[in-house]
């Protein structure tokens, strides 16, 4: 086991394209395009490990280191979704002893930090081994959690109301472009800010976008979508490829424009292109639990619900995380999943 800096790139991304085509736990965000893109929106230190077997690289674990003045806290992978973890191949004789290395390895990592706090695991997508990560990390807590993706070979005909929205859309004179040059991507991220500031999630920053596009979309792996009526932005859609699996990153439609469907008609258009690709797997992501409208609406698709979770190490009473408190551990660790908030004492 050792560290995967950026000089080990070619290695660690030669690694996961040959895994990709094997397994759907490869996903875009474990690129190091995505690691770089996390470093510079402010999201902590890269902690990347791999395990090899002599030369050969056969596990990896990508991850982030964040300290503030409560402490240190490691999470596998910033952001939220089933979208990180160990990857390996589980049919590979010695996967369990991968797992065991590469989580072993981190805790070890945090324990020599200066007042650690947590470590955190989400599940890999359409991942179900749970014992390969309760074996190493021993008492740990589980939480429960659900996403919604869309099998692609075997996606029938949309929801009624979908299509007639879809044809809405064209009817209204909207049209897709995918040629993001510097004025569309930075309306497009203008769109995105407003519907953030609309919904109150937290924004991604432009460069975080920028990183991604400008750099992803030469190998395929960003993929940018624009809804336009005549010249004007309406919508836009970022998504991100792996070799299976194309996920659903950043939507965003202007208010008044709505009506018209400009979301509708760019999923439309990224999910054929997905098809026409031969990816096998569209990822919704979580959908946040306070929205029940946003499930419902990807349930239209023709989703299906895959269960994950998130193991949450403690290397502290709940008592000291309680007295710092879920807002502050929020604005210390703004992209990460720290701990459940909701067992924490007021």
């Amino acid at each position: 086991m050792r560290p995967l800096g950026p000089d080990a790139d070619d290695r660690y991304a030669a690694f996961l394209d040959h895994l990709a085509v094997r397994s759907p736990r490869v996903l875009a965000y474990h690129h190091p395009i995505y690691r770089d893109m996390l470093a510079g929106a402010g999201a902590g230190t890269p902690l990347y490990l791999g395990a090899f077997d002599g030369p050969d690289l056969v596990g990896a674990l990508p991850g982030f280191v964040a300290e503030s003045g409560h402490g240190a806290c490691y999470c596998s992978l910033p952001y939220f979704g089933p979208n990180a973890g160990v990857l390996t191949d589980e049919g590979r004789e010695g996967s369990a002893e991968v797992h065991r290395l590469l989580i072993g390895a981190v805790l070890r990592t945090m324990r020599e930090r200066r007042a650690p706090l947590t470590a955190v695991f989400y599940a890999p997508f359409l991942f179900d081994c749970w014992e390969l990560y309760r074996a190493p990390l021993g008492d740990v807590l589980e939480v429960d959690r659900q996403t919604q993706y869309l099998d692609l070979p075997s996606l029938g005909p949309f929801d009624a109301k979908l299509a007639y929205d879809i044809r809405k859309a064209e009817r209204a004179g909207l049209s897709v472009t995918t040629d993001a040059t510097d004025e569309t991507l930075r309306l497009f991220y203008g769109v995105y800010e407003e519907n953030c500031r609309e919904h109150g999630i937290p924004r991604k920053p432009f460069a975080a976008i920028q990183t991604l596009v400008r750099r992803g979309a030469p190998g395929g792996l960003a993929r940018t979508y624009f809804a336009l009526q005549g010249n004007t932005l309406v919508g836009g859609l970022l998504v991100l490829w792996s070799a299976q699996v194309a996920s659903y990153y950043v939507p965003c439609a202007r208010a008044d424009a709505r009506p018209l469907q400009p979301g509708t008609l760019l999923i439309d258009r990224a999910i054929r292109d997905a098809r026409a690709a031969g990816l096998r797997y569209w990822n919704w992501e979580a959908s946040p639990p306070d929205r029940a409208g946003v499930g419902a609406f990807k349930q239209k698709w023709g989703s299906q619900a895959s269960s994950y979770k998130i193991f949450v190490k403690r290397f502290c009473d709940e008592s000291r995380l309680s007295a710092i408190g879920a807002a502050e551990l929020g604005r210390s660790f703004p992209y990460f999943f720290v701990y459940p908030y909701d067992r924490l004492a007021a």
